[in-house]
Protein backbone atom coordinates (compact mmCIF):
# COMPACT_ATOMS: atom_id res chain seq x y z
CA UNK A 1 0.00 0.00 0.00
CA UNK A 2 1.21 3.56 -0.59
CA UNK A 3 2.85 5.85 2.77
CA UNK A 4 2.16 9.23 1.18
CA UNK A 5 -0.42 11.55 2.87
CA UNK A 6 -1.84 14.00 -0.10
CA UNK A 7 -2.49 17.96 0.29
CA UNK A 8 -3.49 19.93 -2.73
CA UNK A 9 -1.17 23.09 -3.64
CA UNK A 10 -3.91 24.98 -6.23
CA UNK A 11 -2.34 28.50 -5.86
CA UNK A 12 0.12 29.33 -9.41
CA UNK A 13 1.10 32.27 -10.89
CA UNK A 14 3.25 32.51 -14.27
CA UNK A 15 6.50 33.97 -14.70
CA UNK A 16 6.74 37.09 -17.19
CA UNK A 17 9.49 34.38 -19.39
CA UNK A 18 9.07 33.57 -22.78
CA UNK A 19 6.96 31.03 -23.83
CA UNK A 20 8.67 27.51 -23.75
CA UNK A 21 8.01 24.53 -25.97
CA UNK A 22 8.59 22.20 -23.07
CA UNK A 23 9.84 23.78 -19.68
CA UNK A 24 11.60 21.36 -17.31
CA UNK A 25 14.19 21.42 -14.77
CA UNK A 26 13.81 24.79 -12.49
CA UNK A 27 16.82 25.19 -10.13
CA UNK A 28 17.31 27.96 -7.37
CA UNK A 29 21.07 28.66 -6.91
CA UNK A 30 23.02 31.20 -5.88
CA UNK A 31 19.73 33.78 -5.73
CA UNK A 32 19.14 32.88 -8.85
CA UNK A 33 16.48 30.89 -10.93
CA UNK A 34 17.23 28.77 -13.59
CA UNK A 35 15.60 26.20 -15.90
CA UNK A 36 15.29 24.62 -19.46
CA UNK A 37 13.38 24.21 -22.78
CA UNK A 38 14.08 21.25 -23.59
CA UNK A 39 12.61 21.26 -27.71
CA UNK A 40 13.41 24.91 -27.57
CA UNK A 41 16.88 24.01 -26.84
CA UNK A 42 17.72 27.09 -24.03
CA UNK A 43 19.07 27.17 -20.71
CA UNK A 44 16.83 30.42 -19.08
CA UNK A 45 18.62 31.99 -16.06
CA UNK A 46 16.54 34.70 -13.46
CA UNK A 47 18.93 37.13 -11.91
CA UNK A 48 16.68 38.06 -8.99
CA UNK A 49 15.74 35.51 -6.21
CA UNK A 50 12.31 37.01 -5.66
CA UNK A 51 9.97 35.70 -8.43
CA UNK A 52 7.21 38.46 -7.57
CA UNK A 53 9.45 40.93 -8.84
CA UNK A 54 10.22 39.50 -12.09
CA UNK A 55 10.67 41.39 -15.18
CA UNK A 56 11.43 40.75 -18.91
CA UNK A 57 15.30 42.42 -18.44
CA UNK A 58 15.92 40.27 -15.45
CA UNK A 59 15.49 37.04 -17.96
CA UNK A 60 18.44 36.17 -19.71
CA UNK A 61 19.33 32.50 -21.93
CA UNK A 62 21.69 30.94 -24.02
CA UNK A 63 21.42 28.27 -26.93
CA UNK A 64 22.12 25.02 -26.03
CA UNK A 65 23.71 22.12 -28.30
CA UNK A 66 21.38 19.35 -27.59
CA UNK A 67 17.65 18.58 -25.82
CA UNK A 68 18.68 19.02 -22.95
CA UNK A 69 16.31 17.83 -19.86
CA UNK A 70 18.04 18.27 -16.75
CA UNK A 71 20.43 21.15 -15.47
CA UNK A 72 22.47 20.73 -12.15
CA UNK A 73 24.14 23.77 -10.76
CA UNK A 74 28.00 23.60 -9.67
CA UNK A 75 30.33 24.16 -6.67
CA UNK A 76 31.33 27.19 -8.55
CA UNK A 77 27.79 29.50 -9.65
CA UNK A 78 28.86 29.29 -13.20
CA UNK A 79 29.32 26.48 -14.04
CA UNK A 80 26.13 23.78 -14.46
CA UNK A 81 25.97 19.94 -15.49
CA UNK A 82 23.75 19.49 -18.45
CA UNK A 83 21.94 15.86 -19.41
CA UNK A 84 20.36 15.38 -22.71
CA UNK A 85 19.96 13.25 -25.52
CA UNK A 86 23.28 13.04 -26.84
CA UNK A 87 25.27 13.01 -23.08
CA UNK A 88 26.04 15.28 -20.26
CA UNK A 89 27.61 18.42 -20.90
CA UNK A 90 29.79 20.73 -18.47
CA UNK A 91 28.71 24.69 -18.82
CA UNK A 92 30.77 27.75 -17.83
CA UNK A 93 28.25 30.86 -18.42
CA UNK A 94 29.24 34.39 -17.43
CA UNK A 95 29.01 37.46 -18.68
CA UNK A 96 31.83 37.48 -20.65
CA UNK A 97 31.43 33.50 -21.80
CA UNK A 98 29.59 30.86 -22.88
CA UNK A 99 31.55 27.60 -22.92
CA UNK A 100 29.83 24.18 -23.45
CA UNK A 101 31.86 21.00 -22.99
CA UNK A 102 30.91 17.23 -23.64
CA UNK A 103 31.73 15.41 -20.41
CA UNK A 104 30.01 11.93 -21.06
CA UNK A 105 28.59 9.82 -23.97
CA UNK A 106 24.85 8.79 -23.28
CA UNK A 107 25.04 4.89 -21.85
CA UNK A 108 22.02 4.23 -24.13
CA UNK A 109 20.07 4.64 -28.01
CA UNK A 110 19.94 8.13 -28.09
CA UNK A 111 17.41 7.61 -31.03
CA UNK A 112 15.01 5.98 -28.60
CA UNK A 113 16.00 7.87 -25.23
CA UNK A 114 16.85 10.81 -23.42
CA UNK A 115 17.93 11.50 -19.98
CA UNK A 116 15.02 13.41 -18.19
CA UNK A 117 15.24 14.30 -14.16
CA UNK A 118 17.81 14.47 -11.87
CA UNK A 119 19.76 15.85 -8.75
CA UNK A 120 23.16 15.84 -6.85
CA UNK A 121 23.80 14.50 -3.82
CA UNK A 122 26.34 15.44 -0.85
CA UNK A 123 29.31 13.72 -2.69
CA UNK A 124 28.57 15.65 -5.72
CA UNK A 125 26.98 12.56 -7.53
CA UNK A 126 24.46 12.99 -10.32
CA UNK A 127 21.20 10.43 -10.23
CA UNK A 128 19.66 10.91 -13.45
CA UNK A 129 16.64 8.95 -15.04
CA UNK A 130 16.05 8.77 -18.22
CA UNK A 131 12.84 8.76 -20.49
CA UNK A 132 11.60 6.49 -23.38
CA UNK A 133 10.39 8.58 -26.42
CA UNK A 134 8.11 5.28 -27.20
CA UNK A 135 6.48 5.20 -23.61
CA UNK A 136 8.22 1.57 -23.35
CA UNK A 137 9.47 0.21 -19.98
CA UNK A 138 12.98 0.54 -20.81
CA UNK A 139 14.15 3.39 -19.58
CA UNK A 140 16.40 3.72 -16.28
CA UNK A 141 17.67 5.39 -13.63
CA UNK A 142 21.65 6.28 -13.70
CA UNK A 143 24.81 7.39 -11.21
CA UNK A 144 27.29 9.55 -12.47
CA UNK A 145 30.16 9.23 -10.59
CA UNK A 146 33.36 11.26 -12.46
CA UNK A 147 33.91 9.52 -15.13
CA UNK A 148 31.69 6.18 -13.98
CA UNK A 149 28.29 5.99 -15.08
CA UNK A 150 25.84 3.15 -13.07
CA UNK A 151 22.71 1.94 -13.79
CA UNK A 152 21.04 1.90 -10.28
CA UNK A 153 17.26 1.14 -11.13
CA UNK A 154 15.16 0.07 -14.02
CA UNK A 155 12.42 -0.81 -16.06
CA UNK A 156 11.31 2.68 -16.28
CA UNK A 157 9.14 4.39 -18.68
CA UNK A 158 9.38 8.42 -18.00
CA UNK A 159 11.31 8.73 -14.58
CA UNK A 160 10.81 12.06 -13.27
CA UNK A 161 10.35 13.31 -9.34
CA UNK A 162 13.97 12.74 -7.82
CA UNK A 163 14.12 14.30 -5.09
CA UNK A 164 16.13 13.67 -1.66
CA UNK A 165 15.15 13.66 1.98
CA UNK A 166 17.06 16.61 4.08
CA UNK A 167 19.07 13.92 6.15
CA UNK A 168 19.76 11.99 2.46
CA UNK A 169 18.56 8.52 4.24
CA UNK A 170 15.61 7.88 1.56
CA UNK A 171 15.65 8.80 -2.01
CA UNK A 172 12.44 9.49 -4.02
CA UNK A 173 11.75 8.70 -7.70
CA UNK A 174 8.78 8.44 -9.48
CA UNK A 175 7.57 7.10 -13.05
CA UNK A 176 5.29 9.68 -14.69
CA UNK A 177 3.65 6.76 -16.99
CA UNK A 178 3.45 3.91 -14.40
CA UNK A 179 1.90 6.38 -11.91
CA UNK A 180 4.11 5.52 -9.18
CA UNK A 181 6.02 7.37 -6.79
CA UNK A 182 8.73 4.77 -4.92
CA UNK A 183 10.93 5.69 -1.92
CA UNK A 184 14.22 3.80 -1.20
CA UNK A 185 16.76 3.73 1.75
CA UNK A 186 19.98 5.80 -0.25
CA UNK A 187 23.47 4.65 1.55
CA UNK A 188 25.46 7.73 0.72
CA UNK A 189 28.68 6.51 1.60
CA UNK A 190 28.33 3.62 -1.15
CA UNK A 191 25.84 5.32 -3.64
CA UNK A 192 23.45 2.40 -3.43
CA UNK A 193 19.84 1.89 -2.95
CA UNK A 194 17.69 -0.45 -1.10
CA UNK A 195 14.06 -1.51 0.44
CA UNK A 196 12.27 0.01 -2.27
CA UNK A 197 8.49 0.98 -0.86
CA UNK A 198 5.26 2.13 -3.09
CA UNK A 199 5.09 5.92 -1.96
CA UNK A 200 2.12 7.15 -3.60
CA UNK A 201 0.01 5.19 -6.39
CA UNK A 202 -2.38 7.34 -8.90
CA UNK A 203 -3.17 4.41 -11.22
CA UNK A 204 -6.60 4.48 -10.30
CA UNK A 205 -6.75 8.34 -11.31
CA UNK A 206 -7.28 8.90 -14.77
CA UNK A 207 -5.22 12.00 -15.24
CA UNK A 208 -2.89 12.19 -12.33
CA UNK A 209 0.65 11.57 -13.73
CA UNK A 210 3.28 12.32 -11.24
CA UNK A 211 6.11 14.69 -12.86
CA UNK A 212 9.03 16.80 -10.84
CA UNK A 213 9.54 17.13 -7.13
CA UNK A 214 11.32 18.16 -4.81
CA UNK A 215 11.54 18.12 -0.41
CA UNK A 216 11.24 20.80 1.89
CA UNK A 217 13.31 21.26 4.79
CA UNK A 218 10.74 19.61 7.07
CA UNK A 219 11.02 16.79 4.49
CA UNK A 220 7.58 17.43 2.63
CA UNK A 221 7.58 15.40 -0.60
CA UNK A 222 6.29 18.33 -2.89
CA UNK A 223 5.74 16.84 -6.57
CA UNK A 224 3.57 18.12 -9.55
CA UNK A 225 0.50 15.70 -10.71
Amino acid sequence: MPIASHTLISKWEPLPAPACKLAESPRFCDSQWFWVDIDGQQLFRCTTADLHAVTEKMIESIQLPDQIGCVLPGEDKNQFTLFGRQGVYQLTWTVNQTLIKAIHLSPFDTTTHRFNDGRADLKGRAWISTLSDVRQPNAALYLIDRSQIRKQYEPLIVGNGLAFSPNYQFMYLADTRQKKIWRFELNLELGTLSHQELFADYCHEHTARPDGATVTANGDYLVAI
